[in-house]
């Protein structure tokens, strides 16, 4: 196998398993952060930017914006493991039904926020 077909196939691989999209990410999270080391560290992960991450996550999972994720989660410090959706509906006092949890919970957030408060008969 001559050199040419070896990274081809190499980087039809990468690009395959998804780890050529979480390299790239990396290295723009990286170059992101040596362009902007004298800029103000973002905010500390507390509860609240944890959970807002999360559903931000959710979200550019849902759209495929993988390499937009990745960062996301580098730059911030989230960890790389996922909050439970679960969890995350009980932190928000959301009901997640059946047809709900085939979206991000952001879409059901936008939802709610447009139909305004309950009114009462």
């Amino acid at each position: 196998m001559d050199t040419a077909t070896f990274v081809d196939g190499m980087q039809e691989r990468l690009e395959e398993t998804g780890a050529k999209g979480r390299i790239v990410a990396n290295i723009r999270a990286e170059l992101l952060q040596a362009v902007t080391e004298e800029q103000p560290k973002p905010p500390s992960l507390n509860g609240d930017n944890v959970i807002i991450n999360e559903l931000i996550r959710e979200y550019l999972a849902y759209n495929n914006y993988k390499q937009t994720e990745d960062v996301l989660v580098a730059e911030s410090g989230q960890p790389q493991e996922r909050l439970h959706r679960e969890f995350v509906t009980a932190e928000l006092n959301l009901d997640d039904t059946t047809p709900s949890r085939q979206l991000p919970l952001l879409y059901g957030i936008i939802n709610l926020l447009k139909a305004g408060p309950p009114t009462d008969p």
